[in-house]
């Protein structure tokens, strides 16, 4: 017999509240980081989630699209979409993979396994990864070192604090702005960079995902998050 309020047990009132919270439990779950789908993945503008690599035509085709719904933005804003956008689909995760220097060519530092070339063959990680990569917080300060020069803290307890970030509300985020799973310093941590709104209305992340590696979808589980840039960083940058 199909489930209703009429033929369950105890209050409906309870039943209908425990339902909507497991409904909440379900589409909360980051889908696309624990089996590499997503439950609503679009770009900017067609729906399509994005795990290959962009072409220069497609990334002025997205930067445009920011544009248009987000008015000019800074040039600060600008270095770290368009550093972060180069590495969609080139970069591949790897735990605790950090970079060793900003820019391209890239080599990585793996976890106390040595250094590699990006993209080379290596030894396995944690979970069982054999090509160099970056892990989520190597990836998002590679991006910042690059873009801006500035090399911040690699890790979950030290990033936004290393860059003085301020922590925003989901309302004020503008395209570059950061976003985290969980407080800093959290065990089981996720950073992205915001990229704008699609048109369902949806936030698009830039992240390095431990299935793909740097994509651009809109995953769930970003909960906390941070300006570009405080004060302190622009001064670094200056």
């Amino acid at each position: 017999m199909p489930y209703t309020l009429e033929n369950s047990e105890g209050d409906p009132a309870d039943k209908c509240v425990g339902s909507i919270k497991w409904v909440n439990r379900i589409y909360d779950t980051d889908w696309y980081e624990l089996y590499a789908v997503s439950v609503d993945s679009f770009d900017m503008d067609s729906g399509i989630a994005v795990g290959g690599t962009l072409s220069a035509e497609e990334q002025a085709v997205i930067q445009e699209a920011i544009v248009l719904r987000y008015g000019d933005i800074s040039s600060a804003r600008q270095a770290l979409i368009v550093t972060a956008l180069g590495q969609v689909g080139a970069v591949r995760y790897y735990w605790r993979g950090k970079p060793v220097n900003a820019g391209m060519p890239l080599t990585l530092s793996l976890n106390g396994a040595g250094e590699a070339a990006l993209g080379a063959s290596c030894t396995v990680d944690g979970k069982g990864r054999a090509v160099a990569g970056l892990d989520c917080f190597g990836f998002v300060g590679w991006a910042y070192w690059t873009a801006f020069g500035v090399k911040p803290g690699m890790s979950t307890g030290i990033f936004t604090g290393s860059l003085g970030l301020e922590q925003i509300g989901f309302g004020e985020l503008q395209p570059g702005d950061i976003g985290l799973q969980a407080v800093p310093g959290a065990v089981s941590n996720h950073i992205g960079i915001f990229l704008g709104l699609d048109g369902n209305g949806k936030a698009l992340w830039m992240h390095c995902s431990g299935s793909s590696g740097v994509v651009v979808n809109n995953t769930n589980c970003f909960r906390l998050y941070y300006r570009l840039m405080s004060g302190y960083s622009l001064l670094l940058i200056i």
